[in-house]
């Protein structure tokens, strides 16, 4: 998957959240790793869910500031350069 091992050891923000599935009703903490990708026409958020040291899964999607903020849920655990606004001021509307 390209991007992913940049996803992993340059993310813009991390977060961690409790989830609760919807099957089985069983709770679980999940880390999820943001990077803002620059291609000709765009950008898009490439977003990794992570769960006990594994990764689940990922998609990208349009960065737009409604996006981001889906993907913006629990605990902020790092931003680069401390800030939570920083992905929101590379994406176009948001800030």
């Amino acid at each position: 998957m390209p991007f992913l091992q940049e996803l992993i050891e340059e993310p813009f923000e991390v977060w961690l959240t409790f989830e609760r599935h919807r099957g089985t009703g069983k709770v679980v903490l999940r880390r999820r790793s943001i990077k803002l990708l620059g291609i000709p026409g765009g950008s898009l958020l490439f977003v990794a869910h992570a769960r006990a040291g594994l990764f689940e899964g990922w998609t990208l999607v349009p960065a737009t500031p409604t996006q981001l903020m889906r993907w913006r849920l629990g605990k902020l655990v790092w931003g680069r350069g401390g800030s939570v606004t920083e992905v929101a001021g590379a994406v176009p509307g948001a800030g």
